[in-house]
C-alpha cells in the first residue's frame, strides 16, 4: 500500500498505481473503508470506479470469510493497461435465436447473473451463474477477459484461471450459454 501510495504521488500521472492504491487500503481495512475520492476522481479512472461499486454494492457479490473473496472481485489495473485506449468490440449470444450484436467501447465490460442489474450482459442461468462473473477490459490492442472466481468461463473451450488475452474471434461459454467476441464488428457474423 505505501510502495503504492509513493509512487503515485512521485507521478500522479499514473493511474494505475492510483487503483493499486485503491485497492491495498480497501483490503487492508477489510472492505469497511476506502480512501476519500471525489466523484471527478473516480469517473476519471474505470478502475477505481468499478472497484468502488464492489465495496460499495448494496447485495454482495463476495465474502469475507470463504469464497468468493473480497479481493477476487476486485480489479487490480496492470500497468500494461494504465492508457486505455478506446475501442470498440462487439457480442453477440449465440444460444440466442434473434442474432443481435451489442458493440461496446466501455473499458470494463461486466458479465454476471440475470437481474443484477451492475452487469453489461446478463447471463441466464440462476445461481449457476456469478453476480459478478467475469469482466472484459477492452482497450485498443490489448483485450482480456479475467475470470472473477466463479463458476466457471470457458474460452475457445477453454478454462480460464484468472485471465486471458482475446485476440481476434472469441468463443465464450458461461453457464452454457455462448458469446461470439471480436474486436472487428464486421467479422462476427
Amino acid at each position: 500500500m505505501e510502495l503504492s501510495k509513493m509512487i503515485m504521488e512521485a507521478n500522479p500521472s499514473l493511474p494505475c498505481f492510483a487503483n493499486n492504491y485503491f485497492i491495498a487500503f480497501v483490503l487492508n481495512a477489510n472492505g469497511k473503508s476506502y480512501p476519500p475520492k471525489s466523484k471527478l476522481e473516480q469517473g476519471n479512472n474505470p478502475f477505481i470506479e468499478y472497484n468502488l461499486s464492489v465495496i460499495t454494492e448494496e447485495e454482495i457479490s463476495h465474502n469475507y470469510k470463504k469464497s468468493p473473496t473480497l479481493k477476487s472481485k476486485l480489479l487490480f489495473m496492470d500497468f500494461q493497461f494504465n492508457t486505455l485506449k478506446e475501442n470498440t468490440i462487439s457480442i453477440l449470444e449465440t444460444n440466442n435465436k434473434i442474432e443481435t450484436q451489442n458493440s461496446f467501447n466501455n473499458p470494463i465490460i461486466k458479465f454476471g447473473r440475470e437481474d443484477y442489474n451492475e452487469n453489461d450482459i446478463q447471463v441466464a442461468g440462476s445461481n449457476a451463474v456469478s453476480r459478478r462473473h467475469c469482466i472484459i477490459i477492452n482497450t485498443k490492442d490489448n483485450v482480456c477477459l479475467y475470470d472473477l472466481e466463479s463458476t466457471g468461463t470457458c474460452v475457445n473451450d477453454e478454462k480460464v484461471s484468472n485471465k486471458t488475452p482475446l485476440i481476434g474471434f472469441n468463443t465464450i461459454c458461461i453457464n452454457k450459454v455462448y458469446f461470439t467476441i471480436t474486436t472487428d464488428k464486421n467479422k462476427l457474423l
